[in-house]
């Protein structure tokens, strides 16, 4: 389910835009074997 809330948080406005992923509102963590390889 994707959809727009209003930010309660306006300090984590930064991380978001960063691209770091919240599930109900705490931060989702990358698993340890998987690292993303980007292409340059």
């Amino acid at each position: 389910m994707n959809r727009w809330r209003t930010v309660n948080s306006p300090h984590l406005v930064a991380s978001v835009r960063a691209g770091v992923k919240f599930e109900k509102g705490v931060i989702v963590e990358r698993p340890e074997g998987k690292n993303e390889e980007v292409a340059a």
